[in-house]
């Protein structure tokens, strides 16, 4: 996946297990950028093995009846793989820049 071709905001929530959403910008040859917003990373309490974490990221869906349906689906799993990585490593950057920027208020 190249840098031009997807871009990634992250908005930290921590609210409950909610820990940030996600808006993902494909760039597509025609169009120009789409936009897909509303990806969730959660904490969970199942060991995710492709991110060595106890977190869940979730494409944008509804629950209804007990059951989550995806808005957005991924024929190729291996896509969807390395986009949960890129959104995974996108979320810990955006967490140590706001780590940093708390311990920087604390020392004014």
């Amino acid at each position: 996946m190249k840098d031009e071709d997807v871009k990634i905001k992250i908005v930290i929530k921590n609210k409950g297990n909610l820990l940030a959403n996600a808006t993902i910008y494909v760039s597509t040859y025609d169009y120009g950028f789409i936009t897909i917003k509303s990806f969730q990373i959660w904490r969970s309490h199942v060991f995710n093995n492709r991110l060595k974490e106890n977190i869940n990221i979730q494409p944008p869906g509804k629950v209804a009846y007990g059951h989550y349906y995806p808005h957005v689906f991924f024929e190729d799993i291996q896509k969807w793989y390395e986009l949960e990585q890129e959104i995974y490593f996108a979320y810990l950057n955006k967490k140590n820049e706001n780590e940093e920027i708390d311990v920087s208020k604390t020392n004014i």
